[in-house]
């Protein structure tokens, strides 16, 4: 075997091990926190960042969803922004080629602990002010033991305490990031694998179970071809309460996601009638959107 064809084949094999080792520790259980950020310099000075809550997770933004993992930081505008970065000593992370994402084991769901370090600045304005708003202690309780900020030259924030905290004069006082500490992986609200990857007959939202229920209940799901998904809970007046999928996915039977009550603040819903509704758009583009909804109740 030549030289040319012995590195084909080393690298055939460095892809196939990557690859597998990726569907081993990237398993599709994971549930997602959000954090607001804004300064007081502007009116449009602000984002909503998402971070992940894999099952072994590491430190960024471990998550099923394909676009909250570690991966390099696009570029940073000159004015606001906020971005998570890689903690200081660690590696594996950001900028290694074909390794973009990185897992690992923790000891077990409960005990695991998950790092994550948020980058913040105002380049024009050092005096800016920031504010930071997460999820209430409800939502957090249901998919982490604890949750901790901490901020330089100022403390630790225990975030289910508390759902904000603001930063006066950040630039100028010498804080440009905090950093989050997570124990514990509760898996509540994630799409799990299909049963099958048999191609159904059909797309088909299948009826929740258990119905009625208190405090959650499952929908299951068949996708036919390759689509975008979407599965929202709407109210009886058609107000959007919760969006439990919106991902690309592959075809399969008994595709499952759980709602717990809440609504996308966090804060839990009253007893009463709500839809879910499915919504797949085929990637092909050469068929019609399939829409389908079922009932819910839910009793308290």
């Amino acid at each position: 075997m030549n030289f040319k064809k012995t590195i084909i084949l080393l690298g055939i094999i460095a892809l196939l091990t990557i690859s597998a080792g990726y569907s081993v520790h990237a398993q599709p259980f994971s549930s997602e926190f959000w954090i607001y950020v804004k300064d007081d310099m502007g009116a449009t000075n602000s984002t909503t960042l998402l971070f992940g809550n894999h099952i072994n997770a590491t430190y960024g933004k471990d998550s099923l969803n394909p676009t909250i993992k570690e991966k390099e930081s696009p570029p940073l505008p000159p004015g606001f922004c906020a971005w998570w970065i890689n903690i200081p000593g660690r590696t594996n992370t950001w900028g290694l080629g074909l390794v973009k994402y990185d897992f690992r084991f923790g000891a077990d769901n409960a005990a695991q602990k998950d790092t994550f370090r948020l980058k913040f600045q105002n380049a024009e304005f050092s005096v800016a002010s920031f504010v930071f708003r997460w999820p209430n202690a409800t939502y957090l309780g249901s998919r982490c033991q604890s949750m901790t900020m901490v901020i330089p030259n100022i403390g630790t924030i225990d975030m289910f305490a508390q759902d904000s905290v603001e930063i006066l004069n950040a630039g100028d006082n010498g804080i440009s990031f905090v950093t989050i500490y997570k124990t514990g992986c509760n898996i509540i609200d994630a799409v799990k694998e299909p049963k099958s990857v048999a191609v159904p007959e059909q797309y088909m939202l299948h009826q929740n179970y258990p119905n009625p229920f208190n405090p959650s209940t499952t929908i299951t799901f068949d996708i036919l071809k390759s689509s975008f998904v979407n599965v929202a809970v709407y109210n009886l007046i058609g107000q959007k309460v919760a969006t439990l999928v919106s991902d690309n996915m592959n075809p399969g039977t008994g595709y499952s996601a759980t709602w717990n009550g809440l609504n996308a603040s966090g804060n839990a819903v009253s007893s009463g009638v709500y839809y879910v509704r499915l919504v797949a758009r085929p990637n092909d583009g050469n068929a019609q959107e399939f829409t389908a909804s079922q009932k819910l109740l839910l009793l308290k």
